[in-house]
């Protein structure tokens, strides 16, 4: 496995969110988190959803207590918002082999992909 340059990925970075922001938010996701093709697609609504409210929480209990609080309780708006319909699909909701398919779309247009044609099973005598 070869990793990008920075260069070769902010371009290729650059060329997700020229087509779509969701596109580029996976692949920045998937950057930043270490996170695997099939933990980003994993991904709920509800997991951001909750993690954002836990951490403004902390926060909000570190300011008024001057403490390090680790965990605060949520709101009830925040509750009936994270059981709304909606917030539980996926945040990108593709197959994995579309994710594969697109990550290789973006790099073969950016002139970094690296990896031969795979002969396929017709192909071999």
């Amino acid at each position: 496995m070869t990793n990008l340059t920075t260069e070769e990925f902010n371009s290729v970075v650059n060329a997700a969110l020229a087509n779509d922001e969701r596109r580029a938010a996976f692949i920045l996701f998937c950057d930043c988190h270490a996170a695997r093709r099939g933990e980003a697609l994993a991904l709920r609504g509800t997991d951001v959803a909750k993690r954002a409210c836990e951490d403004h929480a902390a926060q909000t209990a570190q300011k008024r207590n001057h403490q390090h609080s680790a965990a605060a309780p949520k709101g009830e708006g925040i509750d009936r918002a994270i059981r709304s319909p909606g917030w539980n699909s996926a945040t990108f909701p593709w197959s994995p082999g579309y994710a594969s398919r697109m990550m290789r779309r973006y790099l073969v247009q950016c002139g970094i992909y690296r990896f031969a044609k795979q002969k396929s099973r017709q192909d071999q005598p």
